[in-house]
């Protein structure tokens, strides 16, 4: 009868068959060892063992952006990133969200089949406006009067730029483009953005009817001189804020959408002209109208 034992540390349910012959099948504790004196690397361990560090210099930098008041400085001049001319669209206020949410949160489910029938451009609006978009609540610090946006963002930094690829969207041509926060806007980046390329050829999305992706873009310059170390943590926090916002507000407008973690990074990257280094496709979301 054969030997089976299970695997530790890594995971513990998954069962091999044990031969003394092959050396390389001993016990996941053996490698959990040699990541823990060096001999083996791994980033995402490597990240965790560090993760909220700060030194000396990362707490200066945190009391001199406070004292500075930076955060207000730099959300009164984010209007002028934004770009005003004949290809803007301008995004509808949107409609208040009638559906209580605790109903939101019982009909919420990661969804990757849609029906054929496009988004209209009022949801369409209404999605963007409170999922990543600016409130109406205005608040004032050090004299500076800021605009808030319907979700957390790490000392107010909003280090995320947020990318839209349309297909399936009333009144708007399929395309990518960039979504501006201030003039609630979207403004054309190119149409030759290959979903299927970037998704690794999943299958198991309906990429023939999905409505919008959202791409999420990390300049880590926007907040990396104030929390250091932390900054990344500090935005992973804000993409999975704003990710829940979405969905939910999918789930009101009586669509479906749904997370994604695996996807061709550099592609992007390269689609968007993003450096690598300063600025990163960190997520995704794609959602479209229920079956």
């Amino acid at each position: 009868m054969s030997k089976f034992e299970i695997k530790k540390i890594f995971n513990q349910y998954l069962k091999v068959k044990c031969d003394s012959h092959n050396i390389a099948n001993l016990k996941n504790i053996d490698l959990f060892d040699s990541i823990l004196i060096g001999d083996s690397h791994t980033p995402q361990f490597s990240y965790l063992v560090n993760l909220g560090a700060l030194r000396t210099k990362d707490m200066r930098s945190l009391a001199s952006f406070n004292d500075a008041n930076i955060a207000s400085k730099i959300n009164a001049y984010k209007k002028y990133e934004e770009v005003e001319d004949e290809k803007t669209i301008h995004l509808k206020a949107g409609n208040e969200i009638l559906m209580p949410l605790g109903e939101c949160l019982k009909i919420r489910k990661s969804t990757r089949k849609f029906a054929s029938s496009p988004l209209d451009f009022d949801d369409f609006s209404t999605l963007c406006k409170y999922s990543f978009g600016q409130s109406e609540r205005k608040e004032e610090y050090g004299g500076i009067e800021v605009s808030c946006r319907y979700h957390a963002s790490g000392g107010g930094l909003y280090p995320l730029q947020i990318f839209l690829y349309i297909n399936n969207v009333s009144s708007v041509e399929n395309g990518l483009y960039r979504y501006q926060v201030s003039s609630h806007s979207i403004y054309p980046v190119r149409k030759d953005f290959d979903v299927s390329r970037f998704l690794n050829n999943d299958r198991n999305f309906d990429l023939a009817n999905f409505s919008l992706l959202v791409i999420y873009e990390y300049d880590i310059n926007r907040n990396y001189l104030k929390y250091g170390e932390l900054s990344l943590l500090l935005t992973f926090m804000e993409v999975g804020i704003i990710s829940h916002n979405f969905e939910l507000c999918s789930s009101a407008l009586r669509c479906g959408a749904c997370q994604i973690g695996g996807f061709d990074k550099h592609y992007a990257e390269n689609i968007l002209n993003l450096d690598g280094f300063n600025s990163h496709v960190i997520f995704t979301n794609i959602c479209g109208r229920r079956r």
